[in-house]
């Protein structure tokens, strides 16, 4: 009787003493929580470009900040905020002819609230600190837009030559701007860790559009496809140390 409670408690111990280590292995390698800041230059892609990486003429600066929850060594969840801004004007482009004659230009704010889903392509818990940790991200984000067009550099000469153009800017005023837009957030990254604490981080985060009203124009430029823009950003994350809420003693 007293052998076979001996073997029950026995066994319990063991458990505890694997759950406890397995619980200290993963505190000090995977914090839950993370917290990250950095800076950004934001680039339109739509109809005013030349370019298929965008406008790299007008590329503006932002920032950005999030909140990092990590599930497991390979999945987390992030909260995000950014801001920036974005602009074009088919006055940078000589070639073709036509743009200086156009002349059409935007620019707007952002001002983005999103929430992804982050799988890292290596297991954390088992990458060294000299290692660098690509990763990838999805989710979905709400934009805060404010839009201003600029058609009024518009030729004589192209708008009697090309009348359709006149008369999509007429339909294309009626249908007007969003002020607020849904998208889709694909981020590409690598992350390398600077100290026990911190993180730095680079990636470039491209936002699939469903509006083609981004900038403003689109049955005046004959466009077949939705707007978009993309950041690059920058930046740091700290690691919040994992308490041992299991009340384990410290390996």
């Amino acid at each position: 009787m007293r052998f076979s409670i001996l073997k029950k408690y026995t066994l319990v111990f063991l458990l505890g003493f694997i759950v406890c280590y397995a619980n200290a292995q993963y505190n000090s390698v995977l914090p839950k929580w993370e917290v990250g800041a950095g800076v950004s230059a934001f680039v339109y892609m739509g109809d005013l470009t030349t370019h298929r990486l965008g406008s790299i003429e007008t590329i503006r600066p932002g920032g950005l900040a999030f909140v990092n929850y990590n599930v497991t060594s390979r999945w987390a969840l992030q909260a995000g905020l950014a801001a920036g801004s974005i602009r074009a004007d088919d006055a940078e482009y000589a070639n073709p002819a036509f743009r200086r004659e156009r002349n059409f230009a935007f620019s707007s704010s952002v001002r983005e609230l999103s929430l992804k889903a982050q799988y890292k392509l290596f297991n954390s818990g088992k990458v060294e600190a000299t290692t660098l940790s690509p990763y990838i991200s999805g989710g979905i984000a709400v934009d805060f837009l404010n839009i201003k067009t600029d058609f009024s550099r518009l030729t004589t000469k192209l708008a009697t030559e090309e009348p359709q153009i006149v008369a999509g800017l007429q339909a294309d005023i009626v249908n007007g701007t969003p002020s607020t837009l849904l998208t889709i957030p694909i981020t590409l990254g690598i992350r390398k860790s600077w100290g026990e604490k911190w993180d730095v981080f680079t990636e470039a985060n491209y936002r699939l559009g469903f509006s083609d009203y981004i900038d403003g124009f689109s049955q005046s430029v004959d466009s077949k496809t939705n707007d978009k823009f993309y950041s690059v950003n920058i930046g740091l994350i700290y690691k919040f140390q994992r308490g041992n809420n299991l009340g384990c003693p410290k390996f």
